[in-house]
This record gives C-alpha cells, sequence and structure tokens, in this order.
C-alpha cells in the first residue's frame, strides 16, 4: 500500500502557493523513502544559506525529528549485556537515526577541493568519494545554476544515484532539468524561496519519520 503523506497535505493547505510543487515533492519523499528502506543514504548540499538548508535537512534525519525513535531491542539488549547499566542509558538517549550526509560539513576535504581541482568539484568528488547506486542526493539551489550543486546532480546521475533540486523560479528556463525531481518555490528572490524551501523540507522529513516511525 503507497504511503499517504499528511504533513504534505498539511503543507499545501498552510501554503496553497505550494499546491502547484504538491505531485513532485509527493514524488521526492517517496523516493527518500524508497532509499532509506533499502539501506541507502541520502546526501545533501547547497551553497551559503542553501547550505544552511542542507544541513538542516540532514539534522531532522539522523536524530529524531518529532517522533520517538527508540532504539530497536536487540540494539538495547547488546549495549545493557555488554555495559550493564552504562548500556541502559546509552539505549535510553539514543535515537533510531537515518543516513544522512551533509557534503558541507567536510571542511577539510571541500577546501582542499576546492584548492586542488576546482570550487565546483567540492561536492562531486565528495559523492563521487562516498555514493553508491540506489543513494540519493538532494541539492538546494535557489536559481539552480550553482555549480558545484549542478556538477555534484550531473555525477549523482552517473553514478546511478537518484536526484532531488530544491530550488526557485528563476531556474524556469531554457535548459534541461539536472534532477530527476525538481521542487520549484514559487518565488524568485532568495530569501523567499529559501522560506518555502525549510518549509518543504520540514514537511518531507515529517512525512518520512512518519512513515517509518509512526
Amino acid at each position: 500500500m503507497a504511503d499517504h503523506y499528511p504533513d504534505i497535505d498539511a503543507l499545501t493547505s498552510r501554503l496553497p502557493a505550494l499546491r502547484e510543487a504538491e505531485a513532485v515533492l509527493r514524488s521526492a519523499t517517496a523516493a527518500i523513502l524508497e532509499t532509506l528502506r533499502s539501506g541507502g543514504t541520502i546526501f545533501a548540499c547547497g551553497n551559503g544559506g542553501s547550505a544552511c538548508d542542507a544541513e538542516h535537512m540532514v539534522g531532522e534525519l539522523v536524530k529524531s525529528f518529532e517522533l520517538e525513535r527508540p532504539v530497536p531491542a536487540a540494539l538495547r539488549g547488546e549495549l545493557e549485556r555488554r555495559y550493564g547499566g552504562a548500556g541502559t542509558d546509552l539505549a535510553n538517549r539514543l535515537q533510531t537515526g537515518l543516513r544522512a550526509v551533509s557534503l558541507v560539513s567536510s571542511v577539510g576535504a571541500a577546501t582542499a577541493i576546492a584548492n586542488d581541482q576546482g570550487a565546483d568539484l567540492v561536492y562531486a568528488q565528495q559523492l563521487l568519494a562516498l555514493a553508491r547506486p540506489g543513494d540519493l542526493l538532494v541539492g538546494f539551489s535557489t536559481s539552480g545554476t550553482s555549480a558545484n550543486v549542478v556538477a555534484a546532480l550531473r555525477l549523482a546521475a552517473a553514478l546511478d544515484v537518484r536526484t532531488v533540486l530544491l530550488t526557485g523560479r528563476r531556474s524556469q528556463g531554457g535548459s534541461p532539468p539536472v534532477a530527476e525531481y525538481v521542487i520549484v518555490a514559487p518565488e524568485n528572490a532568495t530569501a523567499p524561496v529559501q522560506e518555502y524551501h525549510l518549509a518543504m523540507y520540514h514537511a518531507i522529513c515529517l512525512a518520512v519519520e512518519r512513515s517509518l516511525f509512526g
């Protein structure tokens, strides 16, 4: 049975301008869920405020967002068997995480790549090292033309890594889409595009969490 996403329903009810993006929001959410259920990893990248959005989205996945995510009973038992009360404390405070990696976070690798190969490859080179077929990359670019995000999305397609791009209306020109799922915020200016992006990836993360832990 297909997942139902009440958090996306709530999003488009609260922000009716996003109804034109509703179908692709649902499809991207389903792709992210499929990736996670099959043991894949979600990668995310962006620049400036969009880099912060990439970090933020990953943070909502690697730990609890709104729902409880207790560790599996088998892991709890193993921790308690090995470490007694200290293991119980670990099990009580740890939360089941989802496989998600921000390509923004690795300052050492990113600066080495920028210095030696070019700033446009800071995400593509990391993705080449880390990603496997069946993973998924989420790119954030308000213009849709950020060179390092576009390079990573292009490489992802060649690696059989699925792709999602969150962008704004400025990206809707004559160029072919650079991602399998292009989610367009109904604005042109950077600040309102990013405000919509926050609402959209919050709804995606809530829908993912509810589907896996609700």
